[in-house]
């Protein structure tokens, strides 16, 4: 993570910003792999029920809740993980989003 900075705040950042799509084809390249092993496991028994069949629509909070945590990934400068990792790269402003992070989570 460190090494690459991938994360998905950044592929789009990259995208629309800089023009730069390798990181959108690296996340397209991991959306497409893990359609087909989760797939694979499926067919071959690995994965006996697919719960993800009987999930409803999305509820107006949770589309609330997902536009508010977008706001929060581009004020924070990536996601969750992002934040971790450069917190402990020894960023300062990554640890006052970690403590949003807390302080959100309650």
């Amino acid at each position: 993570m460190h090494r690459s900075d991938f994360c998905i705040a950044g592929v789009f950042r990259d995208l629309f910003l800089f023009r730069q799509t390798f990181m959108l084809r690296i996340l397209l390249i991991l959306i497409f792999s893990s359609m087909i092993f989760f797939e694979l496991a499926r067919h071959f028994g690995i994965l006996r029920d697919y719960p993800y069949l009987w999930i409803g629509s999305a509820s107006l909070s949770n589309i609330l809740g997902a536009f508010l945590f977008g706001i929060g990934m581009v004020l924070a400068g990536g996601c969750v993980v992002g934040t971790l990792y450069k917190m402990g790269s020894g960023n300062l402003l990554s640890l006052y989003a970690f403590c949003g992070l807390l302080f959100g989570s309650v």
